[in-house]
């Protein structure tokens, strides 16, 4: 854990030059590992977030969870009705697991909150990433509980965005035959768009409002370069971003 003010922020500008350095995916999981025992957690997982339809474990960049919770959470689809999960999708501004346990949460809800907690999961710290095109992804660290002071909260946070978009840049390269760093929300906007769908036939599809939809189509234009929907389109079904 931390120590003062000053080690605090230190230390976080510290992880921040070096994760600005590293290039390949196991080089940030290395940084992101030592950031987790640093600040008292055991768990990691930096993902997109799940669209009605989708399986987290396809969205995932990189994960450090234990290896018993990360089998049931998928085999039972759980990123669907975890609070934590749901709390991501309205959240702007990191929040700690526990406040998503709230009297309006369903038993089922309050089981998995229950469950992570025997794999030594009761707890942990959430960071929304967002981006011009709306909620891009999430990172989060669990623990037994969560001592964080405001100010390690603030380091954590600020850490965190950084962190994603490194792993981000190594996972998904902008040239060559990479996805240009589209996050699966843009993808499957670009996907409905190829079928034809208007922007709000797309929000009625995915579940989310005709503006995100149009946010996230102008990030990915942004993103790949693309002067005009159908250029977008074109340049995806070139590299296989979309089927």
């Amino acid at each position: 854990m931390a120590g003062g003010v000053l080690d605090v922020d230190r230390y976080a500008f510290d992880v921040i030059d070096r994760l600005e350095g590293r290039t390949e995916p196991d080089q940030v999981m290395t940084e992101l590992v030592g950031v987790m025992r640093h600040f008292g957690f055991s768990s990691l997982i930096v993902t997109g977030v799940p669209l009605p339809h989708q399986n987290l474990e396809a969205l995932v960049l990189v994960h450090h969870w234990p290896q018993g919770w990360w089998d049931r959470y998928n085999s039972r689809n759980y990123a669907q009705i975890d609070p934590a999960m749901r709390k991501v999708m309205s959240s702007v501004m990191p929040f700690v697991w526990s406040e998503s346990r709230t009297p309006t949460i369903s038993r089922e809800q309050a089981l998995i909150l229950d469950e992570a907690g025997d794999f030594g999961l009761a707890d942990g710290y959430c960071v929304p990433i967002h981006s011009g095109g709306g909620l891009d992804a999430c990172v989060s660290f669990g623990a037994d509980r969560v001592t964080l002071s405001r100010r390690e909260q603030r380091s954590l946070h600020l850490i965190s965005l950084y962190g994603y978009e490194a792993i981000r840049r190594a996972r998904l390269p902008g040239d060559g035959g990479g996805s240009f760093g589209l996050t699966p929300q843009q993808i499957e906007c670009i996907r409905w768009a190829a079928e034809g769908k208007s922007n709000w036939e797309i929000g009625q599809i995915l579940a989310i409002s005709e503006n995100t939809v149009k946010n996230h189509l102008a990030s990915a234009l942004e993103r790949t370069g693309c002067t005009s929907r159908a250029h977008l389109v074109a340049r995806c079904l070139r590299r296989k971003i979309i089927p």
